[in-house]
């Protein structure tokens, strides 16, 4: 769990978080076709929602990249390798109201600078 604490300073530490943000409806996207290091878009979550059945609408919504799967065995890539959200797709989530989102990799913000791309040279 990243807590609010984590970017904010004044932000609620894990064991004070609300428990309701954690429990809830929820749906997994399948998103395996998504490589280490590439940038999970809107239309992927897009294409994702329509194949699993579920309209997305103040749901958890689980990310399943594979990432761990693929990288479990190297430890360098389960730090710096995961796939990561682009701002559209983040923003996607909020507008269907999604309570929080997680994945398998830590964290699913891309490691990288602004405009660079998301696939490593």
């Amino acid at each position: 769990v990243d807590a609010f604490l984590h970017v904010n300073p004044k932000g609620t530490p894990v064991d004070e978080m609300p428990l309701d943000l954690f429990m809830g409806k929820s749906v997994c996207l399948d998103l395996r076709h998504i490589g280490d290091l590439e940038d999970i878009t809107e239309a992927h979550m897009e294409a994702a929602e329509a194949a699993s059945g579920v309209k997305v609408d103040g749901h958890i919504v689980l990310l399943c990249t594979g990432f761990h799967n693929r990288n479990k065995d190297d430890a360098k890539a389960l730090v710096w390798a995961n796939p990561g959200l682009t701002t559209e797709a983040t923003q996607w989530l909020y507008d269907r109201g999604s309570r929080m989102h997680g994945g398998e990799g830590p964290g699913h913000f891309p490691f990288r600078m602004a405009g660079q791309s998301g696939r490593a040279a």
